[in-house]
Formats: structure tokens, C-alpha cells, sequence
């Protein structure tokens, strides 16, 4: 993977120089005040610059937060920051970069204004060209459901259907016009044009149709779209541009980057989304190989929901708050620590600044991927580099809100989107449109930068936007996997915002961000306080020359909080000495992620606003870091002022990281060839019966085995599955195919007495009658019965190896002594039976996060495994597994070359799953790496064997 800038960088500078005095920008001041701040403005408005020093206390200190965000942070707020589009030099070019000092406004309707213009419903319609169904509707039985905003908070809404109805949100589920409508309405329900105006109109209020006069939060402005007048107001939104004059961005200065990316890349742990895996989970319990639309599968009645958001729709204070004070919250995104935790471990106990790359420990088992671009944010010190962030799925996301004010930025996005695309060509990459805040979503706010959309509770400009019912969900292995029904294309979600989108309760919005994140390394970020919290100091640490990460210190809670007959001179006397013990003489920073301020310890009036800053912090522990502010460093204007700037730089790479569709089908398309759906009463009878681990195999050798022998005239073939259900219960589905229905009930009288014992003596919890839902998307409708038959003589199989085993040594030999014979009829050489199991045996390093300490156990094991796995095949066995192999060459075979890997994966998957009574996963896993080593032998021992020619 070669990593390469790219040719444009954003810049971001303060609005005042480092050098600039409150007196000197005192009425400048003042006016940026007025953008933020109403009242306050009313407050100061008519003070001049020596009135100051007269002020109230927390009047001067309010000043005094606006000017320091104004002269030291660079994060673009109205006229308080700027940015610059500057190049990247792409040679040893030390031409000084120079931008201007004006800073130019560009200026829009605030957000908060869209309420005004769509809340008259009879003058919206008169006025919209087009009407579109709200694209998160879909159907269960005869109702709609989708998501509508009521109260400032998401539904779930319902409406029966009805053919009126159903008619016109088919055909608006894309823009149509009204006198499409009229014309549909009066053409097959004979509804009057009044009749149907008044239909829409109700449609519009319930929010099931939106029109093009709704507000759009991507494409052009809303306001400009619409032609509203830009009334100046201190309420606008603003950005502020500073035009680029001279010099660029120096290579000499970065080169050290993509080095560090991929160092990070290669040792920080793999962090994994407990919400995404709690779904992938929940769903393979529900649907099991299913593929279903979104909509469904994030329905909280028929579906699975996501993060437990759906509770939104159903919220209930007084419930929320007890439930809230039950547990602590823990992250959603867990990380492991690593080798290379160890390593900073040792460094932090000695207590010195310390160098990362240093480190010389292995690179993590399965490094995942970087995304195709993705962002750098930097300000430099002393010449080198100090990593304010490295990440995003997309390098859009920092860039995505410029856009509004850029036409240069916009092109340049539309690019990154079309390298992202180029370089996976089987994807269809969609933004995320979505708006529910008022001011929030100001900076959610963006051109068109991808070629599809998905816009929730909002309009699109695209011409066919995308609908929820349209995405197509399944799981397959360990990737949640979204297809176009439309499109017949893998999906892709992508958000070019720095909008936080964990703002939103909105559960599939949250759901479709979170899964930008999948298999992707979306976050390079070293921080030390992230993995080792609560400390006294933090050091720096540096990679080479570049700083990661700035010394922190933790400020002692003696020194801020109130004390008794302690005046603020010897308050700000303690705070100096302890300044002075950490040797802390340069400018500091205090505050959280792009909220900070910026102290020097060599002004009273800073220590002093330190103090009330500490004071207002309720008793949450402060830290402050090294501002790393250089006059060297900063960015000058014609003028020669000092800016302090705040450099992002984008990286990209054209490798594929996102692969081709599997060939998935949904059960909807089977169903018109074959039911998958069977509930009890029709040919399938379905047992669920909840037994211990510790007990199945009993239970499958005796009570159910004589249980079958004694039905075998009314039963054509069953297969059984070990499974755990939602709470995590172990259970043996027990499966039987009838050779007529009206068998069911005498089946039931058989089986009853031989479970009803253990019952009785706790051994089996629970039995049950379910539907059986056949697994259509997985095996496809054309092979399910061939599939079932082949379960069937698994199962027989199983359960003979069962019977004729003591020991996981035998079990394990037999289970690779069948594997081998599978993959000899599958494949048509040993290299691609060494390829298909090597590949496995990564998966699941990657599943159970396996490290050097994990395979050296698997390596040790196997060798203590070597010294018995050359005991004999029961011959009982050796000739079943002839019969069941033959069994599977059959079933392979009428499968496309494409899809037979996966189909090879999932019988080897269930072939274990029946063999061992419990952590069959985990059995699985160690199983494949072992086969990768006895099919190593075996090819080893074929080129021994070969003998050279005379």
C-alpha cells in the first residue's frame, strides 16, 4: 500500500495574530461578540478598551475566553477562525507561505430558519414542483411504518394501508409532480383533483410526503435554492476565508507522516464497535443467513433495532432515569491491549519523555486497512509536526463543510469520492443526508460530493434518491453487508461531515455512521490518557522527529478549589510555585478536544483566569498540556502578523478494500420457488430442546436416538444443530422432515415421555415446538433440499462419531480426517485447499484477536496433538465418512465456482458444530489452523517424493 498526499491541504488560522493586544482588536472584538452573543454584546457594547479593567470579574473573564479563542484557536466559528486552501509542494519548494489578512465572510441563513418556510402545509404544496415518500417507509403486513419527528423527537408511526394510499407512495418513491399525482388519483380511484390536493396535504402533515420546498442538508443552500433574500443578521451562519498569496505546504516538513500512519497502523490495537457486533449478533439469531431489507431489520417489533436506541420510540423518563442510574456507560468501541501497550507502559513508570519508534515489537496478527483517503490534522513545532488527529473513513469528513463556501474545495471533494470509488469498483459509495438540530446543523451542511444519497427526514437534489427499503441487509461471516435491491451493487455508507453524529437517538442513522467504521482502520490516534487514564503526568511522546502526543500534567485539586481565608494572590502565588516545580514556563492549553484555551504562565491575569476557569470545571479533574506555540512556526499575513496555524493534509492510497458481493438472495425471492417459512403442521416438524452442554450428547445417543429409530416410517430425514439462544442458552434444534403431515401430532405423542424425565430432573430447561425458517439466502432456494439432505446424513454421521469417541484428541482426528476428504472433493489441487484454509484460519485470528502468545499455545498444542493423531479410524466411521463425503461432492458441485468457498465454509462450519458439544466456535478456529499445518505436511511430503529426471 503506497500512501501519497494529496495536492490540496486546508489551512486554519485564528482571526488575530499571537501578537495582537484586547486594547489594539478591542472594537473588532466586539462585533465578533455581537455574531455570538447577543446579550452579552448588549453587555460590553458601549465599554471602550480602557473601561475594561472596571469590569465585573466574570464579565472580564467572558472577554477575555473570546479574545483567547480568537488569537490561539484555529477551528472555524463564524469571524473568529478562517480557512485557507493551500498546496502541497510535492518537491523541496521553500517558497515562505503568506495568506491574507482580510478575512473573507461567507455568509448564509442559519439553519434554525427552515422551520419557517415548509409550516403553512396548503402554501408549501402550492408552491413545490415535486413530492417525494419519506424514504424510511416499508411495510409489515397490511401497515406502513416510518420514521417521522414529533416533538423534537423520532417515532416509529404507523398507518394501515390502503389501495389509495399504497398507490401513491409507490409512485412517489421517486420526485414526481403534482399533476402526476392528480392524474394517477383520477385514473384508477376516480379521485378529484380536490379531492386528491387535500389527500397530499394530509400526507405532508403526518410526514409520510415531503416536497422540494422541505429543507435539503447537502447539494445547493436551501435558502438559495429557494430563492429566499440573505437579511443580515448577527444570527447567520458564517464561514470565514482567508485567500492563500504565496508559498505552499513543504514536503521536507510531513515526510515523516505517512511512516508514523503506517507504524500506528501496523501495532495500535484493533478497536472493535460493541453496537455493531451486539447487531451482527442479534441479527444471525433472528435471520440467521438471511437477507432482509434495513428498514425491517431496524424495526424494534419485527427486527432487531440497533444499540438499544429504538427505546427512543417508546421513551418514558421517570423509566429512563432508574435505568440510567443501574450501571455505569461503558464505550461502545472497545480496544486490547497489545505488545506495544507493555512497551509505554515501561516508558510512563520511568517517567521521561520517550520515542515510539523505538518499539521493535511484531506488527499486530491481521492489520486492517486504512481507508482510501482519510486526514492528517497538524500545527507544527520548532519545525516539526504535532498530530492534533489521524483518521476518518473519508478525508471528506473534515473537508465536507467548506464546501458551502468553495467551489475549489468542492471540485477537490467530488474528487476524494471518485478516487474512493475508482478504487472499489464493485461498491456504490452513498452519503448520509440527514438534519433533526437546529444550530448543530450548521456544520452538517454540504455540497453533493457522492454520486447517491440516502436522505433521512429531508429533501435530496439527486434525481433518484435513494429509499430505505431499497438497502438490502445480511450478515456473512463477520461483515454486516449492505446491497442496492436497485442497484444490484455492495453498499457503502459514507458521512462528508464533522457533524457528531452520536448526537443523534435516530437508530438507523447511527446504525448506517457506525458502519462507515467496519474493517477499516477509521481511527490512528495515540493517546496516552485513552489507554492509561487517571495518571499524575503524562510525558511526550514523539516518532522520530514528529510528536505524537504533548506532556500533560494533572493540576492538584488543593491548588483551584476554595479555601478558607486563602486570598486569590496566594491562590495564584500556589498555582505559580507548582507551575514552577514542573517546570512548566511556556504556554499551556487546558480544555477538551477543540474547546481549549490557552495560558501563559508568565501573566498574572492568565494565572488568574486559570483559576476561575479551574473553578467552573465542577469538580471534574483538569489537565493541561504543552501549547507547543512557536513564533517560528506561525503563518504570516502581507502585513507580517503571526497566525498560529492548524494544517490538514490529506492521504490517500488506490488500493481495493472493499469486496464484490458474495451471490446473496433474499427470502423474498425464494419464496416464489419454494416456502421458507414452515410452521409446525406442514412436512417440517421443528424441536427446540434446551439441554446442557454437558448433557446434549446423551441426549442425542440415547433418548433421541431410539426416538428416531422408532419413527422411522413416518420421518423421510432430520438433521439437528447445537445452538444458544439470545440469552445465551445452549439448545439442540432437532429438525425432522415428515413423510406427510398428518404424522406431526404421533411424533410429538413419541417424543414426549423420553424428554419429559429430564424435565422433570433439570437436565433439559425447556422444549419446544418453532416455524422453521429455512436458510434461503445462505444456501439459495434452488439447493436448500439438497442442503437438507445433506444435513441429514451430517447429523447421522455426527452422531455415530459421537458414540465412538472418549476423547477431543479422537474427535479432533477424525474431524480433520473428514475436512481433508471434503476439500480433496472440492478443490482441484492442494494449493487451493492450502489457500481456502489459510484464509479461514486468518478469520478467525482476526475474530479472536489472536497474538503471538495465541498461536505459540496453537503451536504447542498441535505438536502434543502430532504424538496421537496417527491412532485408526473406527472402521464404523471410515466407512460413514466415505458416504457422507460422497454426500458432499454432490452438493458442491451443483454450485457456482464463485460461491462455492463461502458454501464450503458454512458445512465445514456446521460438520463442527455438530461434533462438539460446546465452544464449537472456538473449536472451529483451532481446528482450521491445524489443517493449515497437516495440508502444509502433505505438500511437503508430495515434493520430497517427487524424484528429478536423469
Amino acid at each position: 500500500m503506497k500512501l501519497k498526499n494529496l495536492d490540496i491541504a486546508l489551512c486554519r488560522t485564528p482571526a488575530y495574530g499571537i501578537e495582537s493586544t484586547l486594547e489594539e482588536e478591542w472594537e473588532s472584538l466586539k462585533e465578533k461578540i455581537k455574531e455570538s452573543s447577543i446579550p452579552f454584546y448588549e453587555l460590553i457594547a458601549s465599554k471602550c478598551a480602557a473601561d475594561l479593567v472596571h469590569l465585573d470579574d466574570k464579565v472580564q473573564f467572558t472577554i477575555w475566553k473570546y479574545f483567547n479563542r480568537s488569537k490561539y484557536r484555529s477551528t472555524p466559528f463564524g469571524s473568529f477562525a478562517a480557512f485557507t486552501v493551500l498546496p502541497v509542494s510535492q518537491g523541496d519548494h521553500k517558497v515562505p507561505l503568506q495568506i491574507s489578512n482580510a478575512m473573507i465572510s461567507h455568509e448564509f441563513a442559519d439553519w434554525s430558519n427552515k422551520e419557517h418556510y415548509i409550516a403553512d402545509v396548503k402554501k408549501t404544496i402550492r408552491s413545490s414542483i415535486f413530492f417525494f415518500a419519506n424514504s424510511s417507509l416499508y411495510k409489515v403486513g397490511n401497515e406502513i411504518r416510518y420514521i417521522r419527528i414529533k416533538d423534537k423527537t423520532f417515532e416509529l408511526a404507523t398507518l394501515n394501508c390502503f389501495p389509495e394510499l399504497d398507490a401513491l407512495l409507490k409512485l412517489c418513491s421517486k420526485p414526481v409532480m403534482i399533476d402526476d399525482i392528480y392524474e394517477q388519483m383520477l385514473s384508477k380511484f376516480n379521485l378529484s383533483k380536490k379531492e386528491s390536493y387535500k389527500f397530499i396535504g394530509q400526507l405532508i402533515k403526518v410526514q409520510l410526503l415531503i416536497t422540494d420546498r422541505f429543507p435539503n442538508i447537502t447539494g445547493n443552500d436551501y435558502f438559495n435554492r429557494l430563492n429566499y433574500p440573505l437579511v443580515s443578521s448577527s444570527s447567520n451562519y458564517i464561514l470565514s476565508e482567508r485567500k492563500h498569496l504565496a508559498g505552499s505546504i513543504e514536503q521536507q516538513k510531513i515526510r515523516i507522516i505517512p511512516e508514523v500512519i503506517s507504524f500506528l497502523s501496523n501495532h495500535l490495537p484493533v478497536s472493535t464497535n460493541s453496537d455493531l457486533t451486539n447487531f451482527g449478533k442479534a441479527f444471525l439469531n433472528k435471520f440467521e443467513g438471511k437477507e432482509i431489507p434495513l428498514s425491517i431489520a431496524m424495526d424494534p417489533e419485527v427486527g432487531v433495532g440497533y444499540g438499544n436506541l429504538e427505546q427512543g420510540y417508546y421513551s418514558d423518563l421517570l423509566i429512563e432515569t432508574i435505568n440510567a442510574t443501574k450501571s455505569i456507560p461503558v464505550d461502545s468501541t472497545s480496544i486490547s491491549y497489545t505488545e506495544l501497550h507493555r512497551f509505554v507502559l515501561d516508558k510512563l513508570i520511568q517517567g521521561k519523555n520517550f520515542q515510539l519508534d523505538e518499539f521493535k515489537g511484531a506488527p499486530t496478527s491481521s492489520p486492517v486497512k486504512l481507508p482510501n483517503t482519510f486526514s492528517v490534522m497538524f500545527s507544527l513545532y520548532q519545525d516539526k509536526p504535532v498530530i492534533t488527529n489521524i483518521g476518518g473513513c473519508t478525508a471528506n469528513s473534515l473537508l465536507g463543510r467548506f464546501t458551502m463556501s468553495s467551489t475549489e474545495l468542492e471540485d477537490h471533494c467530488k474528487e476524494i469520492a471518485a478516487l474512493e470509488e475508482q478504487a472499489n469498483p464493485d461498491v456504490m459509495f452513498f452519503d448520509i443526508a440527514y438534519q433533526a438540530e437546529k444550530h448543530i446543523d450548521n456544520v452538517n451542511r454540504r455540497k453533493s460530493l457522492y454520486k447517491k444519497e440516502l436522505a433521512i427526514l429531508t429533501w435530496s437534489c439527486m434525481e433518484e434518491p435513494l429509499s430505505l427499503n431499497d438497502i438490502m441487509v445480511s450478515v456473512q461471516g463477520q461483515q454486516i453487508i449492505l446491497r442496492s435491491k436497485k442497484y444490484g451493487k455492495r453498499m457503502v455508507p459514507r458521512l462528508p461531515s464533522a457533524y457528531n453524529y452520536t448526537r443523534s437517538d435516530l437508530s438507523v442513522y447511527r446504525f448506517l455512521c457506525d458502519l462507515q467504521h467496519q474493517d477499516i482502520r477509521s481511527d490512528l490516534n495515540f493517546d496516552l490518557k485513552h489507554y492509561f487514564p487517571d495518571l499524575q503526568h503524562y510525558p511526550r511522546v514523539c516518532y522520530k522527529e514528529l510528536i505524537l502526543c504533548p506532556s500533560m500534567w494533572l493540576v492538584p485539586k488543593k491548588i483551584y478549589e476554595d479555601q478558607k481565608g486563602v486570598t486569590i494572590t496566594e491562590r495564584i502565588d500556589q498555582l505559580s510555585t507548582w507551575l514552577n516545580m514542573q517546570k512548566i514556563d511556556f504556554l499551556f492549553k487546558a480544555g477538551n478536544t477543540d474547546q481549549t484555551l490557552c495560558f501563559d504562565p508568565n501573566k498574572l491575569t492568565d494565572l488568574k483566569f486559570f483559576l476561575t476557569y479551574c473553578s467552573q470545571q465542577d469538580g471534574q479533574p483538569i489537565y493541561i498540556s504543552e501549547a507547543l506555540i512557536n513564533k517560528h512556526d506561525c503563518i504570516k499575513d502581507e502585513g507580517n502578523n503571526n497566525y498560529v496555524p492548524q494544517y490538514i493534509v490529506n492521504y490517500s492510497h488506490h488500493d481495493m478494500i472493499y469486496e464484490a458481493l458474495n451471490p446473496v438472495y433474499s427470502s423474498l425471492q425464494s419464496s416464489k420457488k419454494l416456502p421458507d417459512i414452515l410452521l409446525p403442521g406442514e412436512e417440517w416438524l421443528y424441536f427446540e430442546i434446551h439441554v446442557h452442554p454437558s448433557k446434549s450428547n446423551s441426549l442425542l445417543t440415547n433418548q433421541i436416538a431410539e426416538f428416531l429409530r422408532e419413527s422411522r416410517k413416518s420421518i423421510k430425514k432430520w438433521f439437528f444443530i447445537r445452538y444458544y439462544d439470545d440469552n445465551g442458552n445452549p439448545l439442540i434444534r432437532l429438525r425432522l422432515h415428515l413423510k406427510d403431515p398428518i404424522y406431526g401430532f404421533q411424533i410429538i405423542i413419541k417424543l414426549k415421555p423420553l424428554i419429559r424425565p429430564e424435565i422433570y430432573n433439570g437436565t433439559v430447561g425447556d422444549f419446544k415446538i418453532r416455524t422453521y425458517y429455512r436458510e434461503m439466502a445462505r444456501y439459495e432456494a434452488s439447493h436448500i433440499q439438497q442442503v437438507e439432505y445433506f444435513f441429514w446424513k451430517d447429523s447421522k454421521y455426527a452422531s455415530l462419531l459421537i458414540s465412538n469417541t472418549t476423547n477431543t484428541e479422537e474427535l479432533y482426528t477424525a474431524t480433520l480426517y473428514m475436512i481433508q476428504l471434503f476439500l480433496d472433493a472440492a478443490f482441484d489441487s492442494l494449493n487451493e485447499q492450502i489457500a481456502f484454509s489459510k484464509n479461514m484460519a486468518e478469520n478467525f485470528a482476526v475474530e479472536f484477536h489472536m497474538n503471538p502468545k495465541s498461536f505459540k499455545t496453537i503451536n504447542q498444542a498441535f505438536n502434543e496433538f502430532k504424538k496421537t493423531s496417527d491412532q485408526k479410524i473406527h472402521s464404523q466411521i471410515y466407512t460413514a465418512a466415505g458416504k457422507l463425503v460422497r454426500s458432499f461432492s454432490k452438493l458442491i458441485k451443483t454450485y457456482d465456482t464463485a460461491k462455492r468457498p463461502q458454501i464450503i465454509s458454512d458445512l465445514i462450519h456446521m460438520h463442527i458444530n455438530r461434533i462438539f458439544a460446546l465452544e464449537q466456535r472456538v473449536h472451529e478456529a483451532i481446528i482450521y489452523h491445524y489443517l493449515v499445518k497437516v495440508l502444509l505436511s502433505r505438500r511437503g511430503n508430495l515434493t520430497n517424493q517427487e524424484v528429478p529426471v536423469s
